[in-house]
């Protein structure tokens, strides 16, 4: 086999730096006990990066679920009120509505306001519409740093047992976390200063206060009874960064799979939670259609964690698994998902990153195995490679069979000699399967019906920011837009009417007449009025042909008939609205469709008669663009009405319920007056500011852009 490099710095990677020790640490426990151990012997400094980060986590836990571990929260402010010169800097994704229920309130308040003046927790919203800072990293004085696919908050924490019934994955809700596998790898050394220079670049920037480098003496921070994979490697740190504002687009995780992939000789080892990355399906066809191409075995779960997912990126991996199976003309290719015992099928939660191919190289990070992780996400891997050490590939061997040995529940020993016997990574598995733990055989199907409506990749799984004007191209197709007459005239004006009003109730003494406040007044009169149940739909429905920002009608209805009511009326409101300004849409693009796009509307109707229903979901969870223009557009674009109103209906209720419970805590704080309620309720009001700021901020941008 012939010898190769794969990283390369400024293609593939960041930097490559050399770690005295790496070790590549399984589930969330083990990640969990070492980074406290490691965060206990901290002296100077301690990043953390995360995607999510809780701050009631207990990092260690009983055997019969009971406390052992104080909070996260009141586990860092101990440390730094021990050691004087300590300083915690906390960056958290700045996360969209859309995770708002599933998260912690108010970290702001938890994790800055209410601890220890060293340790600083920021927000991190530099980021483009549709992408998430999804890097996980944890750097301990420049001296250890941790990486991978697992984040500081619930429902993270579990054993390589990963016993369904174990009383220590009760989180502090109460509830009882699934069974949960994902993988971290730990460096020391210069790698983990690397690391810390990342954390202080993405500190900067989201802040605007630069953090300098300070040289302390390198103390052992290495955790007793964690044996190292590695020692005196090179470690390979790639990332993905969207380009944003001045900051340049950067795909060096991409590079790096698919470089690493397209290598190959014997097999390729995946698990990864997801499975949409046409770049990485593109790479594995290529390798499948070699007549002596190496093995290919996905590890994916047996199905995604949640409604919205199952019916978007499943749906998304269900596709791509039928392209990839269709190119495997040599029988090279398994798609497993790990099995555990129960009563019924049970399966692991697989959230881990990581590749690894012919004992050769490794990979863990937090990168995705979809579009989003290629370019619209923030993401940070981990790699090293063997070709030129015969001790990096037994460390690399070492990994991959606990890795193996966990799924199928036999010792890792087991399956080195297994492997060493039949010389093949599918032979091995194969002989190993048939126990309580085990694989089975990924053969999840998509009813057509589902598989029909779902959106490509482009819409649901992106690659790249969705600009606005992607809404237009998205409901109508370029081919099917003609030049100007008078009809495509008066259509353009409407909207351009439209948006023209959007914009000035915001930014012009426009706003000052009819406003937040002004909107509450008027519906504290129409409240005493006996006509309330038809006065505040019919509000709803002016707003939504002349384009008032409906969410100042909402938040006004909400304050003043009260959570429940608010929301029933919001919420008819809107689909009363939205039905209305369809029709106008319908009615002023109708003539203008008919007359230019001769038979080519019959396939634009069936088209979305395919896609309507997600189509208008995903906008309504999403939007791109202003509530009246997202309702015309979809009326003269000929979404069926019925589906249009489904969409409609399945997009804007999460939305909104998010919004009441919002309303609901301001409400609560003024009927409560107390220091908590209060600085509660200056919170949320802090929160609102910045994110009308971030708005306005990229709106004019965006037109500064197209002048």
């Amino acid at each position: 086999m012939p010898q190769r490099n794969i990283l390369q710095k400024g293609k593939n990677c960041w930097r490559i730096a050399r770690a005295s020790r790496s070790s590549v640490l399984i589930d969330g426990a083990s990640y969990f006990s070492t980074l406290k151990t490691v965060l206990e012997k901290a002296r100077h400094s301690i990043f953390i990066l995360a995607w999510d980060i809780d701050s009631q986590l207990r990092l260690t836990r009983g055997e019969k679920g009971e406390t052992q571990d104080k909070p996260f929260v009141q586990f860092l402010n101990d440390l730094v009120t021990r050691k004087k010169e300590l300083q915690v800097y906390i960056l958290a994704w700045d996360f969209a509505i859309l995770f708002a229920l599933e998260r912690e309130w108010l970290p702001i308040y938890k994790l800055d306001w209410k601890t220890h003046q060293r340790i600083d927790f920021q927000l991190d919203g530099k980021q483009p519409i549709g992408g998430s800072h999804h890097q996980k990293v944890v750097v301990v004085d420049d001296s250890i740093a941790f990486a991978g696919g697992i984040d500081l908050c619930k429902a993270r924490w579990d054993t390589p047992e990963h016993r369904l019934d174990d009383p220590r994955r009760v989180e502090s809700d109460g509830k009882q976390s699934p069974p949960f596998h994902d993988v971290q790898m730990m460096v020391e050394g210069d790698a983990a200063r690397v690391l810390g220079d990342l954390a202080r670049n993405r500190w900067a920037r989201a802040t605007e206060r630069k953090i300098s480098f300070l040289e302390y003496p390198q103390e052992n921070l290495w955790p007793e009874g964690i044996k190292a994979d590695f020692e005196d490697v090179d470690v390979g740190i790639s990332l993905t960064q969207p380009a944003f504002g001045e900051i340049q687009e950067t795909r060096q995780v991409e590079s790096l799979y698919r470089d690493a992939i397209l290598t190959a000789h014997h097999y390729i080892y995946i698990e990864n939670q997801y499975f949409t990355s046409n770049a990485i399906g593109e790479a594995l066809i290529q390798k499948l259609e070699e007549k002596n191409g190496p093995e290919v075995l996905l590890v994916l779960p047996k199905k995604t964690i949640g409604w919205l997912e199952q019916n978007t990126m499943d749906v998304l991996r269900y596709r791509l698994l039928k392209r990839v199976r269709t190119a495997d003309r040599y029988g090279k290719l398994r798609v497993f998902y790990p099995a555990l015992p129960g009563k019924g099928n049970e399966f692991l939660n697989v959230h881990a990153k990581v590749l690894i191919v012919d004992d050769l190289f490794i990979r863990v990070g937090s990168s995705n195995l979809s579009n989003h992780s290629m370019g619209l996400d923030t993401e940070c891997d981990l790699a090293i490679e063997g070709v030129e050490s015969k001790r990096l590939q037994t460390g690399i061997i070492g990994v991959r069979n606990r890795l193996l040995g966990g799924h199928l529940g036999v010792d890792p020993e087991k399956v080195r000699q297994v492997f060493e016997t039949k010389g093949s990574l599918i032979s091995t598995i194969e002989s190993l399967q048939g126990n309580s733990r085990t694989f089975h055989h990924l053969n999840e199907q998509v009813p057509d019906t589902i598989d029909r409506e779902i959106p490509d990749s482009a819409v649901i799984d992106p690659e790249r920011p969705i600009e606005p004007e992607g809404l237009v191209n998205f409901f109508i197709p370029k081919e099917q837009i003609k030049p100007a007459s008078r009809l495509g005239l008066r259509f353009a004006f409407l909207l351009s009417f439209i948006l023209a009003l959007g914009a000035a109730w915001i930014w012009t003494p426009l706003g000052n007449l009819i406003n937040g406040e002004q909107i509450a007044q008027w519906l504290e009169m129409v409240h005493q009025t006996r006509f309330v149940y038809i006065v505040v739909p019919g509000l709803f429905m002016l707003a939504s042909v002349i384009g008032i920002p409906i969410t100042f009608l909402m938040v006004g209805t909400l304050l003043v008939f009260g959570t429940f009511e608010g929301f029933l009326y919001s919420w008819v409101g809107c689909l009363i609205g939205s039905a209305v300004s369809y029709q106008v849409g319908h009615f002023m693009g109708r003539d203008l469709f008919r007359k230019f796009g001769g038979k080519k509307i019959n396939q634009l109707s069936q088209w979305f008669a395919r896609r309507g229903i997600i189509a208008v979901a995903t906008v309504r969870i999403v939007p791109v663009a202003p509530f009246t223009v997202i309702n015309m557009v979809a009326g003269a674009s000929h979404i069926r009405f019925s589906d249009y109103m489904l969409g409609t209906l399945i997009g804007l209720t999460p939305g909104l319920m998010a919004l009441a419970i919002g309303v609901d805590r301001i409400i609560y704080a003024v009927r409560n007056p107390s220091p908590m309620t209060f600085a509660i309720l200056g919170m949320v009001i802090v929160v609102i500011g910045f994110a009308a700021w971030g708005v306005r901020s990229w709106a004019l941008k965006k037109r500064e852009e197209k002048v």
